[in-house]
């Protein structure tokens, strides 16, 4: 019996370095996925960036990290704050009143031509949709070179 569970306490061994051989690839492709994304976006860093980050990004600085991209994260949530005058998302109303004023109340926004009411564009910084990337290719076409056939 006890050599069964000693063949056991093997076979788990086996089984759990298995899974950490695998949870370290998938932290590489992750790593990858990351740095890929970031590099097709082409981000610099501007000139107030070393201010609004103490220092971590340089001006002109290529954004290829993803530390970095939390970096320039902050740069973009200052100038979103500079923007909405210090609002954050849910300080902001979802419409404007006729006057420019913000308001969720859709009976006092004012009113598109065709009657609905008019959003907060301010509000809409910090909510931003995904979209569609057409310049974007598939991730199994990266490497195929521009000559081969689709």
């Amino acid at each position: 019996m006890k050599k069964w569970f000693a063949y056991g306490g093997v076979a788990a061994s086996i089984v759990l370095v298995a899974f950490g051989i695998g949870a370290i690839g998938i932290g590489i492709a992750g790593l990858n996925d990351v740095r890929d994304e970031i590099a097709e976006q082409n981000i610099v860093a501007g000139d107030d960036a070393p201010a609004l980050t103490d220092g971590r990004l340089e001006s002109g600085q290529a954004i290829t990290t993803g530390a970095e991209a939390r970096a320039f994260a902050d740069v973009m949530e200052a100038h979103t704050l500079e923007s909405t005058e210090g609002k954050r998302y849910a300080e902001m109303g979802r419409f404007l009143t006729p006057s420019g004023e913000d308001t969720s109340d859709e009976a006092l926004a004012a009113k598109t031509e065709d009657g609905r009411p008019v959003e907060n564009g301010l509000r809409n910084m910090w909510s931003p949709r995904r979209r569609s990337r057409p310049h974007s290719t598939p991730r199994s076409s990266r490497s195929a070179s521009p000559s081969s056939p689709s």
